[in-house]
């Protein structure tokens, strides 16, 4: 699989240098945000900042559908605008966490549709002191010669809007973030100081764990399930959020008549540890008052790892006979699909 993968990129950067070599044309926006870049560019460099705008411009956005991938380079994305009739697919070819940049070539849709032969939306989170920056959002595209005196252009306001949300959203988040944070952490310590029950599962994953952590980070191993999973998960909305502390997932079950909704309340980066406390369903509508699920990524050689689901739940007293449980099965069998999509990246290297 890598090696294809190689491959493919190696043809889409060889595409997007001859792309590059052409005289192409630009349509740029910037925009300040009194956020840290580093905050700014974790919402950027996955599928945050394009689902966030998808739910923030839901009479310009139908849906974001991810065909491929899971947020890093390779992942191909498909937006279809309201009421449905157009697309436009792209691939994201360049993610540089150093740069914080972020580069997708224009499969289909889009400028491609009324006569341009190339578009590459490049996104720089530019760090302009410790607790700003600058959101740079670039269009470049060429025009076929036979449209030139139609002079088409790629959309650069979707682009615009798009760091306009980013900049309220975080700098709001920003301002409530600490009493936010707060009262999920007291809300977390008083359940977890409760007579939980438990269920767990353990998988060892021959891939550094910095390599799983990734993936079970934001929203990608959600992703990957939906889409390995398709005769049990229906689909995976982000109701709120950007795949960090306080986002809003509710699955929908086939076939579409049970669902379950939790928020994240916890992202460790040092001890890849994620926390989500279920909100409704799950275990919740069957009997039990309270569901945490908690995800543990354990180092145990430089490329090796165990992935530890865990559910803590507690029953409602009136319901203790019929013991109810939640569902482990779900977290095992994802991580069983992380194990396989990882290890064949790295076996195919």
């Amino acid at each position: 699989m890598l090696k294809q993968v190689s491959l493919i990129f190696f043809l889409i950067f060889s595409s997007y240098m001859r792309a590059e070599s052409q005289d192409l044309k630009h349509l740029t926006n910037e925009l300040e945000v009194n956020v840290a870049a580093s905050r700014v560019w974790k919402l950027y460099r996955h599928l945050g900042i394009s689902t966030l705008t998808a739910q923030q411009l839901k009479n310009v956005i139908q849906n974001v559908q991810v065909l491929e991938g899971d947020g890093g380079v390779g992942t191909m994305l498909k937006f279809t605008f309201a009421p449905g009739n157009l697309s436009y697919t792209e691939r994201f070819i360049e993610v540089n966490d150093e740069k914080k940049v972020k580069v997708a070539k224009g499969l289909e849709g889009g400028c491609l549709a009324i006569g341009c032969s190339v578009q590459i939306v490049r996104f720089d989170i530019v760090e302009k002191t410790n607790d700003s920056c600058i959101i740079k959002s670039d269009i470049a595209y060429a025009v076929k010669e036979e449209f030139e005196a139609n002079d088409p252009k790629p959309n650069i306001q979707i682009l615009a809007a798009g760091a306009q949300i980013a900049k309220r959203y975080l700098e709001k988040m920003l301002k409530q973030v600490s009493l936010i944070c707060f009262l999920i952490f007291s809300c977390y310590m008083g359940v977890e100081s409760k007579d939980l029950k438990h269920l767990t599962n353990e998988l060892e994953v021959n891939v550094a764990a910095s390599r799983v952590w990734v993936l079970y980070r934001h929203l990608g191993i959600s992703m990957l399930t939906a889409r390995e999973l398709k005769t049990v998960i229906q689909s995976v909305q982000v109701l709120k959020g950007d795949g960090g502390v306080g986002t809003i997932l509710k699955l929908t079950f086939v076939p579409g008549n049970s669902s379950y909704t939790e928020r994240f309340i916890k992202i460790d980066d040092e001890k890849k540890v994620k926390v989500a406390k279920g909100l409704e369903g799950g275990c919740l509508a069957i009997g039990c008052s309270v569901q945490i699920v908690r995800l543990d990524i354990i180092e145990k050689t430089s490329d090796s790892c165990i992935i530890r689901s865990d559910i803590g739940y507690a029953v409602k007293e009136e319901f203790e006979a019929n013991d109810p449980k939640p569902n482990i099965q779900l977290l095992a069998a994802a991580a069983q699909i992380a194990k396989r999509y990882l290890e064949s990246s790295k076996n195919d290297a």
